[in-house]
């Protein structure tokens, strides 16, 4: 944003003091949609002049060239007049379902990152599990790092990164647990990891889980998230709506 801010027709400087009446004036750079487009239809959840949120679903990657939820929004975008590039914020696994943020102003998009790093947009996830889980509330406070035997595996190692999972039972049902967690950071697949070092094994996880016939889909979903309006500091929170996975545990 260097030399982008204007204030009284003059470059803005960060100890520069307001008064009744200034002019502030910010140039944004040009953009243009850098997708190509997707002709599947996009699953906005929320949406205002600066962020967007979609429902990504299983078996997509976030973003590639041709095939991935970004060209997806890429075709929302041009259809809704909005020339404007495809920022994602967040990512989520190839077969994790459930909400992803995208950025629409690249003016705010620096402020939404750091909002994400400091953990003030909080992310929430619904997990299925074998087994009767008996603790109502629990922390997972253990590093992961990359196996080093597998590819694209990662499991908890005292050599790898900090990682913090919180999380309580929902609903219990048959030989199932509906778990909420919540991310306090962001490793990749840190909820798939640290369930898995608990043995808690997500159902129909390729890598950490095991397969289960009475559900479709991996049983991962990011299904809240919640953070104070950048302008208004207003809390916001959006929901993934129900799926039929999720109502199995409707039906009690």
């Amino acid at each position: 944003l260097e030399k982008r801010i204007l204030l009284n027709n003059k470059v803005c400087n960060k100890d520069d003091i307001l008064y009744i009446d200034d002019v502030i004036e910010i140039d944004l750079k040009e953009e243009y949609i850098d997708y190509e487009l997707d002709d599947k239809k996009c699953d906005v959840i929320y949406e205002d002049e600066y962020i967007l949120i979609v429902n990504k679903p299983s078996g997509i990657i976030v973003h590639d060239e041709k095939k991935s939820l970004a060209n997806m929004v890429a075709r929302y975008y041009k259809n809704n007049n909005l020339n404007i590039s495809v920022r994602h914020l967040h990512r989520l696994d190839k077969e994790t379902q459930g909400l992803i943020m995208y950025c629409k102003n690249s003016f705010f998009q620096p402020y939404l990152d750091d909002m994400f790093l400091n953990n003030k947009i909080e992310r929430y996830y619904k997990a299925i599990v074998f087994g009767n889980v008996k603790e109502e509330n629990f922390i997972i406070n253990s590093p992961i790092g990359r196996d080093r035997h597998i590819n694209n595996k990662y499991r908890v190692s005292k050599s790898g990164k900090e990682a913090l999972t919180k999380c309580r039972v929902l609903k219990r049902k048959g030989k199932y647990t509906l778990l909420e967690c919540k991310l306090e950071t962001g490793r990749t697949h840190q909820i798939r990891v640290h369930l898995s070092s608990k043995k808690l094994y997500i159902v129909n996880d390729s890598i950490y889980g095991k397969k289960s016939n009475d559900f479709k889909e991996m049983g991962l979903y990011s299904y809240k998230l919640e953070w104070n309006d950048i302008l208004t500091d207003k809390k916001k929170v959006v929901e993934l709506p129900p799926n039929k996975e999720l109502n199995y545990f409707e039906m009690l």
